[in-house]
């Protein structure tokens, strides 16, 4: 489970590297904390969450970089906290930790969030809903845009030549 989560994480870095100008965020599964009578289902695993949330991942660094664009002093962690549920619906998302200095950054990426579709609750005994708090880390990039461009694409062509079943370098989580 130990290796499974440090390839997750791994898998997670590179491809926020991969889709980002001047942000990277950060998260790991064990950040991720799931409250509420939906929590112990299959579906509600801090780990399984996790990798839901990576896959809309490059959507939150693109608003963070428009914002980021009108203000480069935008920077610092905003922490989530969203309902789910039994659907996979999101019905609510506010911010509880905000240190950006841009509510508008916690406002868009909060109606993002409340656009989301998981997936929907499979066991009969947890058809509710549950609190899910995500934090995001929003740090400028050291290198300029086109410097950070012209590596990810090496390292994607690395990546493509490795044996990995298919998947595309672009979306590491297809085969975890």
């Amino acid at each position: 489970m130990t290796n499974k989560l440090l390839i997750l994480l791994l898998a997670v870095l590179c491809a926020s590297a991969a889709a980002v100008d001047r942000a990277v965020i950060l998260e790991g599964a064990e950040l991720i904390t799931v409250e509420g009578p939906a929590a112990p289902s299959s579906a509600r695993h801090p780990e399984y969450l996790s990798d839901q949330i990576y896959r809309r991942q490059s959507d939150i660094v693109n608003i963070f970089n428009e914002i980021y664009n009108e203000n480069p002093e935008v920077q610092g962690r905003l922490v989530v906290m969203f309902t789910l549920e039994a659907d996979g619906t999101v019905s609510g998302c506010v911010p509880v930790e905000n240190t950006t200095g841009s509510e508008e950054l916690a406002e868009r990426i909060c109606g993002f969030i409340e656009s989301w579709w998981l997936l929907r609750c499979p066991e009969e005994a947890y058809q509710t809903w549950a609190t899910v708090t995500v934090p995001y880390e929003f740090l400028p990039a050291d290198e300029p845009a086109a410097d950070t461009h012209s590596a990810v694409d090496e390292d994607a062509a690395d990546v493509e030549d490795e044996d990995d079943g298919g998947a595309a370098a672009t979306n590491p989580y297809e085969n975890l």
